[in-house]
């Protein structure tokens, strides 16, 4: 199936030519545009195209994958993002069931969190958004210093998920809760803030970019 962005009916040729538009800074996208595509074991997915305050790019997935997931098997944020069970599944056994024409240009981001007083730095092809590419800047935000606030996650209603059987649902932030070490946060069912415990399962909705 050929991605398309649903707002107009635009097709493109192809991922890597989508790519050297946007690197060009000749981009067609617009923030809201959606493009289709098919996983490897058939899914269709949703993607949502956003830009956060730096200009930069974000292919975000409009809806949780068909698979609950928890961030870590304890009760456990230790090591922050950098540690979890769930970044280790995503870039792996995830990043396996995009297409080939997509894992090929997909380029890796740098996500940077304070983690007891450190900076830690990954750089990973797939990855959940932080509270703060979700929520804007708030008193949170010193544990992400680099992120901005993507324009696509302004409303309750816009950073709403279905997952499943659930409808609309709880999905995970890559943010570790400061206050409690058991603790991630997430986007609750109606779009809003909320922590719990890392080995729970809940809706997984990652995103990535290309340049």
């Amino acid at each position: 199936m050929i991605p398309y962005f649903r707002k107009e009916a635009r097709e493109f040729v192809s991922w890597a030519q989508l790519q050297q538009d946007i690197i060009n800074g000749e981009s067609p996208l617009e923030s809201f545009d959606q493009i289709l595509i098919r996983l490897k074991n058939a899914e269709l997915v949703m993607l949502t195209v956003g830009h956060d305050e730096k200009g930069k790019t974000y292919f975000c997935f409009e809806d949780c994958i068909n698979e609950e997931r928890f961030m870590n098997p304890t009760w456990t944020n230790e090591g922050g993002w950098a540690a979890t069970d769930m970044r280790r599944w995503l870039n792996n056994t995830f990043f396996d069931l995009l297409p080939d024409e997509l894992q090929a240009v997909i380029k890796p981001t740098r996500i940077v969190q304070i983690i007891d007083g450190k900076q830690v730095m990954t750089e990973d092809n797939i990855f959940l958004f932080s509270k703060t590419q979700m929520f804007g800047k708030g008193d949170w935000s010193d544990i992400e210093p680099e992120d901005t606030h993507i324009d696509i996650f302004n409303t309750e209603k816009q950073r709403v998920k279905e997952c499943g059987k659930h409808g609309t649902w709880w999905y995970w932030l890559r943010s570790p809760n400061s206050g409690n070490s058991n603790y991630f946060c997430l986007v609750s069912y109606s779009g809003n803030a909320y922590n719990y415990y890392a080995s729970s399962y809940r809706g997984v909705a990652p995103g990535f970019c290309i340049a």
